[in-house]
């Protein structure tokens, strides 16, 4: 877990600042913890870890998606399907990825 949290640091995914009270007043603070698992059971095994961030409490989360990191095969078979009659309506898609 250590590695992982350097690699992070140097990747500057986040930083440790000292906490201000004036600062951040008005500042959600979210907790996180990272997760381990082992993955390729049937194969390979390797250890895999990663960041969760807490957000049942944020206000502001029916903009947010928080029930899976990644599309799934079907939404990407529907968006495809459906891309050219939007276009046709002058509706554009935009596809937002965060790192």
């Amino acid at each position: 877990m250590k590695v992982k949290i350097n690699t992070l640091i140097i990747s500057r995914v986040f930083e440790f600042v000292k906490y201000r009270l004036q600062l951040y007043r008005n500042t959600r603070i979210f907790s996180l913890r990272l997760v381990n698992k082992i993955k390729g059971k049937n194969t390979k095994p390797y250890k895999k870890s990663r960041l969760v961030i807490q957000g049942f409490n944020n206000e502001e989360k029916r903009s947010i998606l928080t029930e899976s990191p990644t599309i799934q095969r079907a939404s990407q078979r529907l968006i495809t399907s459906i891309a050219l009659s939007l276009l046709r309506d002058r509706i554009n898609l935009y596809l937002c990825n965060i790192t």
